[in-house]
């Protein structure tokens, strides 16, 4: 989670916000931690909060899907289009959207998102 405290506020890339099939107009402004504090960047003494680590606390990024029984016939088919499909019928968030809202809550950083979900 971003500090609270110290979380610089910036306009997003237009183009990040379409590939994440976000209105540009929609979103004004997400947010990413401080840079390294220092001289040249005017910052001066050490955030109460965090201590300049920049992020304070946890939060679980998950991707969850309720098994019924249409989500198992097509598990059991090995359907996995289909069960795509199904679960966003049933509005079921996976993993990228799921950190789409932490970023756009103001919550984390895009960075920290894409570090959390890359595939090793």
């Amino acid at each position: 989670l971003l500090c609270p405290a110290c979380k610089e506020a910036y306009r997003p890339n237009p183009q990040f916000l379409r590939k994440a099939n976000l209105a540009v107009e929609a979103v004004e402004t997400l947010y990413r931690p401080p840079s390294r504090t220092d001289v040249s960047d005017g910052r001066v003494g050490v955030c109460p909060e965090c201590r300049n680590h920049r992020y304070v606390g946890r939060t679980g990024l998950f991707e969850v899907m309720p098994l019924d029984d249409e989500a198992r016939r097509l598990l059991a088919r090995r359907a996995l289009t289909a069960l795509r499909t199904h679960c966003r019928k049933l509005g079921i968030r996976n993993l990228q959207e799921e950190g789409l809202r932490l970023i756009l809550g103001g919550e984390t950083s895009v960075e920290e998102v894409l570090r959390a979900i890359k595939n090793d």
